[in-house]
This record gives C-alpha cells, structure tokens and sequence, in this order.
C-alpha cells in the first residue's frame, strides 16, 4: 500500500519521524528556517537506509545534498515523465525502490 505523507517544514516532518518509517523522502531544499539539508542531516542521525532524494530550483546545493547521502539531487523537475524515468534509473542503480517504466491504465 503506498501512503503518501506531506508536511510545510522540516521541524513538522521531524517531529513526525521515526527510524524506517519511510522508504524515500523527496523534499525541497529551500524550506524555510531549516531548510532540506539541515532535515536530511537530523534524518540520517536516525536512518542511514532511507532514501532521500532533493528537489529544487538552486543548483549550488547539489554537492551538500550528496553530503547527506541522498539518492539524487534534482534541478527543477518540469514534468512527471522526467521524475518517473529518474526514479526508474535510480531503481536499477541501487535497487530499493521500483516504478513501472510503463502505465497499467
């Protein structure tokens, strides 16, 4: 069953957050006062095997989200169709997670 879970801040996630909860997390860089870096910090602080995966306008912060362990760091995903091949890609690179590469519908 996929549950989908949504939160306006990395202080609302955190409070929220326990080890293996989640099996990925997307989530923006920019958040407010504690922004994406800083949660995925307190997040592997709990979980190293969650998988976490940046989404954002501000390339410069790609090298700090790699510091975090995630998964990728997304520049400004314009559509579904390049999120669905990315996370596709990146399934058969480190084999957590899975996405139909084609619709069932």
């Amino acid at each position: 069953m996929l549950e989908i879970s949504t939160f306006s801040s990395g202080e609302k996630f955190l409070a929220t957050f326990s080890l293996a909860k989640y099996e990925i997390i997307f989530m923006d860089v920019q958040m407010g006062n504690f922004d994406g870096i800083d949660t995925a910090k307190k997040i592997r602080e709990i979980d190293n095997s969650t998988i976490i995966m940046f989404f954002t306008d501000f390339s410069q912060y790609a090298i700090k989200g790699y510091q975090v362990d995630a998964l990728d760091f997304v520049v400004n995903p314009n559509n579904n169709s390049f999120l669905l091949r990315k996370c596709a890609f990146k399934r058969i690179w480190c084999g957590h997670f899975w996405l139909p590469n084609k619709r069932s519908d």
